[in-house]
């Protein structure tokens, strides 16, 4: 919705957590409903029929959970469920605006924005093509012990094939399966020290420090090991990167591009950023 401009028709969301200063500052002081986080459960009813809503956009994450929304439709409500993070492909996120703007009256505008996103996506893939293959390790460390969260396959696994980049231990793509999967450190040291960069946490994972394992991987020898701080905001517990970076890919493929081809690293990093060691 502020992709295309009408995010003032926003009622009520499901809480002040958000990246956007207006609404948060408007759930903050009552002037919009909060209903409530969840994709497995239904809103805040009182909240909900208290703000008055046309329709309801729910995001959830599976067809199982459309379930606990026919309360909210016996109540007058439509609802219409969205499943934005099970698209296989990140273009199928961005795809999503086209609904919203069906629902607001704003195709044209819903229209334009895919297809500017599409064309600097095709822009970026055809710079990254003149350039020699590399391969990337994209493994979050998970804490508390030897796991990470690595990304094998998918939306994530499309953008650094995208990048001209080969994923260090990738998989088939399967919509049934979650973009990583939990492995070992054992397992990398195994497969994976050969990478040429490495991506190795997200804005909430903990640091990864134990220099003697670090040193096993060509990432780390030649200084290629980025992490995500993903544009935090100052003022509030969110990041860009979940926001509208989902719907922004070019946003991220520009920063992959340049971790991975070191001859295209020019202008701004948006999300991603060198790993340093004290």
């Amino acid at each position: 919705m502020r992709a295309i401009g009408v995010e003032d028709r926003i009622v009520a969301v499901g809480g002040h957590n958000s990246y956007h200063d207006d609404l948060r500052r408007l759930a903050r002081a009552g002037e919009i409903q909060q209903i409530g986080y969840g994709w497995h459960m239904p809103p805040t009813l009182d909240a909900l029929v208290a703000a008055g809503p046309d329709v309801l956009i729910a995001r959830m994450a599976d067809l199982t959970h459309t379930q606990h929304m026919e309360r909210v439709e016996s109540l007058g409500i439509p609802v219409v469920p969205t499943f934005i993070d099970a698209e296989p492909h990140y273009m199928g996120r961005v795809a999503w605006v086209l609904l919203m703007g069906l629902l607001t009256g704003k195709e044209a505008e819903a229209e334009a924005f895919v297809e500017m996103v599409a064309h600097e996506v095709d822009r970026l893939k055809s710079l990254a093509a003149t350039q020699p293959r590399r391969s990337i390790l994209w493994a979050w460390f998970r804490g508390g012990g030897n796991r990470w969260a690595v990304t094998q396959r998918n939306s994530d696994a499309g953008l650094i094939r995208d990048a001209n980049a080969e994923l260090v231990l990738g998989a088939e793509d399967d919509p049934e399966l979650d973009t990583f999967s939990d492995l070992s450190t054992e397992r990398l040291l195994r497969d994976a020290t050969g990478a040429d960069c490495w991506m190795i946490r997200d804005p909430l994972s903990p640091k990864f420090d134990d220099r003697d394992v670090m040193a096993r991987f060509k990432a780390y020898r030649e200084g290629c090991v980025f992490w995500e701080p993903g544009r935090r905001h100052p003022a509030a517990d969110t990041w860009e990167i979940w926001e509208m970076g989902e719907i922004r890919p070019d946003w991220r493929l520009a920063d992959i591009v340049k971790m991975v081809h070191p001859e295209l690293r020019d202008g701004e990093w948006r999300y991603l950023a060198q790993e340093a060691w004290d």
